[in-house]
């Protein structure tokens, strides 16, 4: 198994009440980051809320540790990652 399916797999457990919320889970993406190298990205979305959940993870590399991000969209443009958001709940 590699390390995106990995990823994947406890991800998507992790996230199954999502589906619950009314998210639908769209099938996972590989991307390329020309700093961060491939990507897995994980999209759960959901019209009745307006809202898309994105997670990217890149494993590491020389350069970095593994990374995951976690994007909170909507169609509207009011998105935010939500590091930086807890990132400033700590200030």
């Amino acid at each position: 198994m590699t390390k995106f399916e990995e990823v994947s797999r406890a991800l998507h457990a992790c996230l199954s009440f999502m589906t619950r919320w009314g998210y639908a889970r769209l099938p996972d993406e590989l991307a390329h980051s020309t700093l961060l190298g491939d990507q897995l990205v994980i999209r759960y979305v959901s019209s009745a809320a307006d809202r898309e959940l994105r997670i990217h993870f890149s494993p590491a590399m020389p350069t970095h540790a593994d990374r995951l991000s976690v994007f909170v969209d909507s169609r509207n443009g009011d998105g935010f990652f939500v590091n930086d958001h807890l990132a400033r709940c700590d200030e």
